[in-house]
Formats: C-alpha cells, sequence, structure tokens
C-alpha cells in the first residue's frame, strides 16, 4: 500500500539529484567554454608577439582541461618561441603517445634542430613528411619545408637548404620567417645583394614594411655592401619599430647603428648610439665577451712580466759574449707592435678603397677580406722585422730561424691535430659571448683568405724562435711559454680560449725541438686545413655558418 505521506519526501529527492546533475552539466559547459576561451585569449597575444601573456592565458587554459591537445600544442609551441624547448620537449612526447599529429612532430623537430640533434631531428620531419602525404595541409608543409631547410643548413648543405627555403616561401610566401632564414644564408654566403633583393621580393608582394627584422637585414646587407647612408636608415626604421618587448633587439641594431656612423666618420652620433646600447643591453654583450678576456689576457700578461723582472737579480757586471749576440724582449715587443700597426693600416685602407668604409674590419663580409688583409700584412712585415734583427746580431739566418728540418712530418701530424679540435670547437661550443667564431670567417672562401692561410703561418718564425728565445734568455722557459703564447693570442685576438692553449702547446714545442720548421708546419697544417675542410665538407662549413 503507497503511503502518501511519503510522497512529498521522494519527490524532494528526485529533485535534489536533478539539481545535482544539472550544476554538474552546467559546471562542464562553463568549464568548457572558460578553456576555449583562455585558449582563444592565448592564440591573440601569440599573434600580436606577446608570447607571455599567451603563455599565461595557454597555462589557465591547462587548468581548466589539462586533456586538450589544441592547448598543448599551442602551450608547447609557445614554450619553444620562448627557449623553454625542455619543457615543451616533455609536453609533445607525451602528448604524441596519445594523439599523433603533424604539429608536434613539426615542434619536436625544431627543437632537435635547435639542440643541434640533427639525426632526432631528421626523423621527427621524415615522419611528419608521411603525416603530411595522408592529410595535405599547404600551411603545415611550408612549416615543414622551412625546419628541413634549418637542418640542411645546420649540416652545412647551404645549396640544399637554400632549395628548401625556396619551397617553404612558393608554399606561404607571406611569412616573414621563411623569408628572413633564405635572405640570411644568402647574406652569410657572402652575398649581400641576394639577400637584399629576397627581403625586397617580400615587402612588396606582402606591403609589409613595418618588420623590424626585415628592415634590420635590409641594414646589414646595406652595411655589407658599402652603402653606410642606407643602412643607416633602415637600422633607424628598425628601432622605430621594435617594440618595447625587443630591448635585446634594439640593443643590438644600436650597437651596428653606431658602428655605421663610425664608419661614416660621425664620432658624435656614433659614440651616442653606442652608449644608448649600453644602457639598454648587457654590457658584457656590447663589450663583446671575448674582448673582455682579452683585456683581463693583457692584464695577465703584464703581472707575468712584472713576476718575472723582480726574480732577476740586479748586477753591476756587464756580461761579456762573444759571437753572435742574444737580442732583447724590447725588440720582440718593437717588432710585434710596428708589424700590427702596418696590419692595421692596411685594413684601413683596404676598407677605404674597396668600401669606403672606415669600420670594414668590424662589418659583415667585409670584415672577411679585411682581417685577411690585416692577417697577411702582420705576418709579412713581422717575419721581415724578425729576419733584420737576427741578422743584425751577427747570427746566420736559415739555421737559426729553421732548427732542425726533418721535424715538419711531426707538424703535420700536430697540426691536423689542432684541426680536429678547432672544428670540436665549433661544433659544440655552447652559446655565448666568451666562445665566439674565429677571428676569420671561413663560411666563404675568396683568394685573399687562400692566400691569407699560407701567408699567416710564416708570424710563427717571430712568436716561437725570435719570441721565446728571447723571453727565455731573460726570463726562464716557465715565464717564457706564457707570455709567448699570450702575446700570440694578442696578435690574432679571437676566441682567446682556444688560441692561448693553442700558443702555449707551440711554445712548448719549439722548446723541446728548438725547431722553427716544426711549429711553422703546425700553423701551415691547421691554417690550410680548415680551407680544406670547409671546401670539401658541408658539415665543416655548416660550423662557420
Amino acid at each position: 500500500m503507497l503511503h502518501l505521506s511519503r510522497l512529498p519526501q521522494r519527490w524532494s529527492i528526485v529533485g535534489l539529484l536533478v539539481l545535482l546533475l544539472s550544476a554538474s552539466l552546467w559546471s562542464a559547459e562553463a568549464q568548457g567554454f572558460d578553456a576555449d576561451r583562455y585558449l582563444r585569449q592565448c592564440l591573440r597575444f601569440e599573434a600580436g608577439g606577446d608570447y607571455s601573456s599567451a603563455l599565461e592565458a595557454c597555462r589557465n587554459a591547462m587548468q581548466v582541461d589539462d586533456q586538450r591537445s589544441d592547448v598543448q600544442l599551442a602551450l608547447a609551441r609557445i614554450e619553444v618561441t620562448l627557449g623553454d624547448d625542455a619543457t615543451a620537449e616533455t609536453r609533445l612526447l607525451r602528448l604524441i603517445r596519445t594523439e599523433p599529429s603533424v604539429e608536434a612532430s613539426l615542434l619536436l623537430a625544431q627543437i632537435g634542430i635547435d639542440a643541434r640533434r640533427f639525426a632526432d631531428a631528421e626523423g621527427r620531419l621524415a615522419r611528419a613528411r608521411d603525416q603530411l602525404a595522408g592529410a595535405p595541409d599547404q600551411s603545415l608543409k611550408a612549416r615543414y619545408d622551412f625546419l628541413r631547410g634549418r637542418l640542411l643548413e645546420g649540416q652545412g648543405r647551404v645549396r640544399d637548404a637554400l632549395d628548401a627555403y625556396a619551397a617553404a616561401v612558393s608554399e606561404d610566401g607571406l611569412e616573414p620567417r621563411y623569408r628572413l632564414a633564405a635572405a640570411e644564408l644568402r647574406f652569410q654566403l657572402g652575398d649581400a645583394a641576394a639577400a637584399r633583393a629576397e627581403l625586397e621580393s617580400y615587402q612588396q608582394l606582402a606591403g609589409d614594411v613595418r618588420d623590424p627584422r626585415i628592415r634590420s637585414l635590409l641594414g646589414r646587407s646595406y652595411w655589407a655592401e658599402g652603402e653606410l647612408d642606407k643602412a643607416a636608415g633602415e637600422f633607424e626604421t628598425a628601432l622605430a619599430l621594435w617594440s618595447n618587448l625587443d630591448v635585446s633587439e634594439q640593443a643590438r641594431d644600436l650597437r651596428t647603428l653606431g658602428l655605421v656612423y663610425l664608419g661614416q666618420g660621425d664620432v658624435a652620433r656614433g659614440s651616442l648610439a653606442l652608449r644608448e646600447a649600453g644602457r639598454r643591453g648587457n654590457q658584457v654583450a656590447l663589450l663583446g665577451g671575448n674582448t673582455l678576456l682579452w683585456l683581463i689576457l693583457v692584464l695577465g700578461l703584464l703581472i707575468v712580466h712584472l713576476l718575472a723582472e723582480s726574480r732577476i737579480e740586479s748586477s753591476n757586471s756587464l756580461e761579456v759574449i762573444e759571437g753572435p749576440q742574444p737580442w732583447t724582449v724590447g725588440s720582440v715587443y718593437r717588432i710585434v707592435i710596428v708589424a700590427g700597426l702596418a696590419g692595421l693600416v692596411a685594413a684601413v685602407l683596404t676598407g677605404l678603397v674597396l668600401y669606403g668604409n672606415l669600420l670594414s674590419v668590424v662589418t659583415p663580409q667585409q670584415a672577411t677580406e679585411t682581417r685577411a688583409v690585416a692577417g697577411s700584412v702582420f705576418a709579412l712585415i713581422a717575419t721581415l722585422l724578425t729576419m733584420r734583427a737576427i741578422r743584425d746580431k751577427g747570427w746566420t739566418l736559415a739555421p737559426r730561424l729553421l732548427g732542425p728540418l726533418d721535424t715538419w712530418v711531426s707538424g703535420v701530424g700536430i697540426g691536423i691535430g689542432l684541426v680536429i679540435v678547432t672544428l670540436a670547437y665549433l661544433a659544440f661550443r655552447p652559446d655565448s659571448v666568451f666562445l665566439p667564431g674565429l677571428w676569420l670567417d671561413l663560411s666563404y672562401v675568396t683568394p685573399i683568405v687562400l692566400i691569407a692561410a699560407v701567408v699567416l703561418p710564416m708570424s710563427e718564425f717571430t712568436f716561437r724562435p725570435f719570441a721565446y728565445d728571447a723571453l727565455e734568455y731573460r726570463y726562464g722557459p716557465t715565464s717564457a711559454l706564457l707570455i709567448s703564447g699570450a702575446v700570440s693570442t694578442l696578435a690574432f685576438a679571437t676566441p682567446v680560449v682556444l688560441l692561448l692553449p693553442f700558443g702555449v702547446l707551440l711554445a712548448e714545442l719549439y722548446r723541446r725541438s728548438r725547431s722553427g720548421v716544426l711549429v711553422l708546419s703546425v700553423q701551415l697544417t691547421l691554417h690550410v686545413g680548415l680551407v680544406v675542410a670547409v671546401l670539401v665538407s658541408p658539415w665543416a662549413r655548416g660550423l662557420f655558418l
């Protein structure tokens, strides 16, 4: 028998259950709406270049619904843009196990390329290619070709890289990253005119004249071609277009603009731009990490000299030496300074005659040839002055400079070892201002660079047989090793962390063998070996790009 008194209680329970169910459905719907709203905010901020706000919005979307693959992809993409590759890679690897996608594969390939894990990146790109074959997408195909170009460029296969960039441009000609990559590579290969043509073609097609990256690279292209007025105009425009979030880019362009002004002879505006660059950017980056190391090395050299001098016992007696006379430490420094000034004058004159640029020695592309000229003149002048000083002291020239002649085979072997060490340094050095590339750019080899590779090793006659003997005679072998290595490092300037150990090693080799032929053959093998490696190996060439 149904008791009517229980009906209200039962209906209240049913009503409560319906109310709870409705609330749950409304909450789920609200959460979905909030996740969509946050994702739209994230994408809008990303499109506007405000990646910090985009990151925050995507994280809010993740808090609402951490299972959505579109939110995971957007968040990973922004993390990659902000340089947080480790977090993005972990997120993407977890995502592709449950929901693989072309974009996830492309992002993982990008992370691999950035980390120079080329084999890993190649596998990810192959997976993306297979996925695109089943579901064609022109925009993603353009990204695939762009990343394939970056991979090929990293491997030193520059012509194939340019073809890949061209394919990306043909598939999406309005994406500035693809144009910039192609133009940057052409610029690094020494073809500033082709780089400029690539960028101007994009501006005409897209009608986009407000991208500061485009204007900055156009400025560098004009700078490399010696058109300093146009270069200054492009850099000034780029600086007006950079947002407040792009402080490092502003500092970089201000430094370059300061050098352009100084190259024009406008010291006031050049100094002002460099000071402003220092105010906006890292002072160590402005000075140059290697320059700081160079200055520390100068200080260290002075300290070693003072300590070595303090150990010399004073004497009023005059030492009488019959026959050929020893030369002095002062004569060593005079020769190095005179030869260095001659090289600097030669570099300035080369820049003025060929490019009309006082600062061609620090100008992209122009610097390759002007530095090669400076180094070659330094080596020739130093060698000639060394030979004259040795003859003036009564020595027979060839035996005193060359020493034992049968040591050249050992020198070639050691030189090959230094080639391997140099290439390893370029391949594995971290991205740091204290670990720059070589002072002579070998990304493209010109006849002047080939001449320099043969002439530069002649400076070993000054640094080792001449300088080391004078230093050892006055200070002893330990100080002579350190000072000889430091002086040769200071002469060629960069990178200090590589040249200083090489200099000390060459001084020790000379101390043990007393053979100028040995150290000459080491340096000749090193310089010529690097040129040959760049010419025959795409991988070696890629290390200089």
